[in-house]
């Protein structure tokens, strides 16, 4: 259940708001009196006494408790604006508060709202992972990315990258990626007693070329920060008999391509070669 007061804000109103109002008010009658008094050429050294003879009762204890027998009434007024400056500042930081709170819970709301629609708005499908705050580039739908979208047509081709999916006439698919499958299925992939499971035969097969003729094609240079990598892996290839070492007239550059989940990718262009054969 979703409360539907989330996010409210409390009105925090404290004893500062009347203080700050009070003081204004003195502030106002304080000035109203030194103008009529000026108006009537009072001298200054009276100016005080009259202040709190015509004051207000929070004015005259406002004077009793801040105000000394030897402060000039230019005291008073120094005061009081001091406290309306400070309440205005005070305000001011209650106003911020209060837009960073609403800011917040309006985020808050927004997160569960989308969190709401991921769940509720569409029906989810099996062996789809929903994650919040996410949006797919492809259907525009949120909780899952572009390359777990399943109305991506390369997901029915069986064409993703590292998934494993059960044949087109079964109903559900493998939720599987390769390093799950060599987990769990080790026995088949590293049995000892058979150390021809997952590896394909060799298969020869002759190329008609002319004699002394070299077949070059050009190709990317592999990055140097992928070369000792790239060593390593030819190596390990060449260990577990994927690649062997042959002499050919044919010469095409390797290229290694870093695969999203950060293993390497070894691909070669055959497209003229297989022309030949």
């Amino acid at each position: 259940m979703i409360n539907k007061d989330m996010g409210a804000i409390p009105n925090r109103e404290s004893a500062s708001d009347d203080c700050g109002q009070e003081a204004k008010k003195m502030l106002s009658e304080v000035r109203r009196i030194i103008y009529r008094l000026e108006l009537e050429d009072i001298e200054p050294i009276y100016i005080k006494r009259h202040i709190f003879d015509e004051g207000s009762d929070n004015l005259r204890d406002f004077m009793v408790e801040r105000i000394g027998e030897k402060d000039e009434y230019q005291k008073l007024v120094e005061i009081l604006e001091e406290e309306v400056q400070k309440e205005a500042i005070r305000q001011k930081e209650e106003q911020d508060k209060a837009k960073m709170w609403t800011s917040m819970a309006e985020a808050v709301r927004e997160a569960v709202r989308k969190e709401l629609d991921v769940i509720n708005a569409y029906p989810r499908m099996e062996g789809q992972i929903v994650k919040s705050g996410i949006e797919c580039f492809y259907c525009g739908r949120s909780g899952h990315i572009a390359r777990n979208c399943f109305q991506r047509k390369d997901k029915d081709e069986k064409n993703n990258l590292n998934k494993v999916f059960k044949p087109r006439g079964c109903e559900k698919r493998v939720g599987l990626t390769v390093d799950d499958v060599k987990e769990r299925y080790w026995d088949i992939f590293e049995n000892p007693k058979d150390e021809e499971i997952g590896y394909c035969k060799l298969e020869k097969c002759k190329i008609p070329t002319k004699e002394g003729e070299k077949i070059l094609r050009k190709g990317q240079t592999i990055p140097q920060a992928l070369i000792k990598e790239t060593e390593e892996y030819m190596k390990d290839s060449e260990n577990r008999k994927v690649i062997r070492r042959s002499k050919s007239e044919w010469r095409n550059p390797i290229r290694a391509i870093q695969k999203p989940n950060g293993e390497l990718r070894i691909v070669c262009n055959f497209i003229g070669l297989n022309d030949l054969v």
